[in-house]
C-alpha cells in the first residue's frame, strides 16, 4: 500500500499518533505533515503559559481540558506531546483552510439526511464536526484521508469510492514495511497503548471480534 499525498487526519486518527508521542511517525511515513482542518487543531489556539486554560476549539484539545479540569492523569500525560506537536506547525502538520463549497459539504455531513445518499445504510446521526471537514476536503480535492471512524468511512465509501483511506492499523503497517518502525513496537503502540491505555477500538458490527496488529508478517486481524 503507497498512501499517496497530501494527506489529512481527522481527529481520532491524529489522537492516536500524538497522544503516544510518536507524532514524528505521520511526517516520516508520509514525507510531507498532515493537513488538519481548524475544527480537528485551530491554528490559532493559545500555547505556552495560556495552553488549556480556557475551554478550546479544537477537538485534539477538549479531552485534556476537560480532564485538567478533573485532574486525570491519562489525559495529563499527554500535554508534552500534544504542546510539542503543535508547535511543529509545518514541519510535523499543515492547517488548510475550507472553501465556501467545502463548508458546505461540511454542514451537509453533519446533516442526518445525508444517509440517504447512501444506499442500505441503517444511520440516523451526521457526523461529527471534525470529521464531517475532514472528509468534505479530502472529496473535494481528492486527497488520502486518515481516519478510523466507521461512520466516516462507509460516507466516503458511498461518496466517493476512488478515494484513499488508510486507518491506524494500516498505517503502522506501511510503517513496518517502510522500515520506519520494528514490527514488536509497532504490535506494542497500537494493542498496549493505542487500544489498552487510550481506549482506542474498532469492532466488527455484529461481532465480538476485535482488531489487532500481529507481527510475522505485520498486519491487521480481527481476533
Amino acid at each position: 500500500m503507497v498512501i499517496t499525498i497530501p494527506c489529512l487526519a481527522d481527529t481520532s486518527f491524529l489522537s492516536n499518533f500524538v497522544f503516544t508521542g510518536n507524532a514524528v511517525l505521520l511526517q516520516k511515513a508520509l514525507r510531507a505533515p498532515v493537513y488538519l482542518t481548524p475544527v480537528v487543531l485551530d491554528p490559532e489556539e493559545p500555547l505556552g503559559a495560556e495552553f488549556l486554560l480556557e475551554q478550546p476549539q479544537s477537538e485534539i484539545l477538549r479531552p485534556l481540558f476537560v480532564a485538567r479540569q478533573q485532574q486525570n492523569s491519562k489525559y495529563k500525560n499527554a500535554e508534552l506531546p500534544l504542546e510539542t506537536f503543535i508547535a511543529g506547525r509545518e514541519t510535523l502538520w499543515r492547517s488548510v483552510a475550507l472553501t465556501a463549497d467545502e463548508e458546505r459539504l461540511a454542514l451537509s455531513y453533519r446533516n442526518g439526511n445525508i444517509w440517504r445518499s447512501c444506499p442500505g445504510s441503517k444511520r440516523l446521526t451526521g457526523l461529527d464536526p471534525g470529521e464531517a471537514e475532514t472528509i468534505a476536503v479530502a472529496i473535494s480535492r481528492q486527497w488520502s484521508l486518515l481516519i478510523d471512524d466507521q461512520a466516516g468511512v462507509e460516507l466516503v465509501k458511498a461518496l466517493c469510492p476512488q478515494l484513499q483511506i488508510v486507518r491506524t492499523c494500516q498505517f503502522l503497517v506501511r510503517a513496518v514495511e517502510k522500515n520506519l518502525l520494528q514490527c514488536e513496537s509497532a504490535e506494542d503502540l497500537f494493542n498496549s497503548q493505542i487500544c489498552g491505555q487510550w481506549g482506542f477500538y474498532a469492532k466488527r458490527p455484529g461481532q465480538k471480534k476485535y482488531l489487532r496488529f500481529r507481527c510475522n508478517p505485520p498486519r491487521c486481524e480481527w481476533e
